[in-house]
């Protein structure tokens, strides 16, 4: 249930809005997803939105969707209305709880500075120690209150849960207000790579479909998930057992390939392996309609089969204003917790409690973006090393090999002799 639920956000995102034709073959493509998964789901929706189902004279089934099929499908279905308004609430929740780190410490911050200053006055009787006491609280306290008045004006009024980048759609970095700033600096602001598995798949079905459903592993190399490449430096043709060896990876590489997109090795006469999908047998050649269609990516060219290169991950969005504020706070507030705690001891245990607390909490907004640091510092790295694993891979097949070249002259023949009559819709059913 999981699984279809996914898809159908995916198949929804991708039609929702405009609607059209489409194959299952495109629809897998676009969402990047599994073709097998893509093809019933796409039936269910197409039976729920009453969709029209046109076949060519090929066999090419395509489902006709109307303009605006989510809002049509929202108002049919209290179970997907219920869904929206659950999706929106969580979101809100999650809004409040970003925003919830900064507020305590700000709340925290001002509450113990004013217990401060009023358990000063009351423990210190001489006028000249009182003063002094004064001077000095009164401009910790100038600054924290500057700090507070510049935090509660930096545009939190006008903050959304809507406005930071979601996973699902990549966007540019926005400036987040101080009090999520404090939640982007503890926990950071999520992986901007999460997308990138669905843009390889997408990137790879757009190549499929380029070449007519028939490839060697070698052009796909660059988007498989190959690992290290077998020579340590650069590639090179005076070292044929490191391009045996690649090749051989390749041809591993292709295995999800095939179970993603329904496809079929098979062997040429040299003896080498081409990899047929039947699925885009279907004379896609000269067919350029539905790579503007395909939500995400849609240069379904000659550079489809370029590598995906991992971005690397920000430490944080908060500006450098807000990293000082936060610095300033979290100190002013560990200092101001352990005067408290230590004027507070024969006075009232509630006190010592706050203080407590304030010791606590300002330890932990010290300690979690350290230990996120080092973390952090580690995933960068894997990121710097998958990359370059994949720059090798892309000089690899760039080698003028002629036995790549004679793989790629049999796939083309391979492709050419399948039959693909000119595509003619011959009738159409509701």
């Amino acid at each position: 249930m999981k699984g279809q639920a996914k898809t159908d956000r995916a198949l929804l995102t991708l039609l929702g809005v405009e609607g059209g034709a489409w194959t299952t073959a495109e629809a897998a493509i676009g969402t990047g997803l599994p073709l097998n998964i893509v093809e019933s789901r796409l039936l269910a929706l197409a039976v729920a939105s009453g969709a029209q189902l046109c076949v060519a004279n090929d066999g090419d089934v395509r489902y006709v969707f109307r303009p605006q099929l989510r809002r049509y499908l929202l108002a049919r279905s209290w179970r997907l209305r219920l869904t929206a308004f659950l999706g929106r609430a969580c979101s809100l929740l999650f809004w409040i709880i970003r925003c919830s780190f900064g507020v305590v410490l700000v709340v925290m911050v001002v509450l113990i500075s004013l217990l401060v200053l009023v358990l000063g006055l009351a423990l210190v009787r001489d006028d000249d120690a009182a003063n002094a006491l004064m001077s000095f609280l009164g401009g910790g306290l100038e600054l924290i209150f500057r700090i507070v008045v510049a935090v509660l004006t930096d545009q939190f009024w006008i903050g959304s849960p809507g406005r930071f980048p979601s996973s699902k759609k990549e966007s540019q970095p926005q400036r987040v207000v101080f009090l999520e700033s404090i939640y982007s600096i503890l926990f950071g602001d999520g992986d901007p790579n999460q997308a990138l598995d669905q843009k390889r798949w997408q990137r790879i079905g757009g190549f499929l479909r380029q070449r007519c459903g028939v490839v060697i592993a070698e052009d796909l190399a660059p988007l498989l998930k190959l690992g290290s490449p077998p020579f340590l430096s650069q590639p090179s043709l005076s070292h044929p057992s490191e391009l045996q060896m690649a090749t051989e990876r390749a041809d591993q590489g292709m295995l999800p390939v095939l179970m993603h997109f329904d496809g079929r090795p098979q062997v040429t006469e040299q003896g080498d392996l081409v990899y047929c999908f039947p699925t885009f047998f279907d004379g896609v050649r000269n067919e350029s309609s539905t790579a503007d269609k395909s939500s995400g990516d849609n240069s379904f060219a000659e550079n489809d089969s370029l590598p995906l290169f991992e971005q690397r991950i920000p430490f944080t969005h908060a500006n450098q204003w807000q990293r000082r504020a936060y610095c300033i706070l979290v100190v002013s507030l560990l200092g101001l917790s352990l005067v408290l705690w230590n004027w507070s001891l024969p006075v009232s245990a509630s006190l010592v409690a706050i203080a407590s607390f304030g010791v606590v909490y300002s330890l932990l907004l010290i300690a979690l973006p350290i230990v996120r640091w080092l973390i952090w510092r580690r995933a960068n790295a894997a990121i710097q090393k998958r990359n370059s694993n994949l720059r090798k891979w892309t000089k690899w097949i760039q080698l003028k090999c002629d036995r790549t070249a004679i793989k790629r002259r049999e796939a083309i023949k391979i492709a050419k002799g399948i039959d693909s009559p000119e595509k003619q819709i011959i009738y159409f059913c509701w």
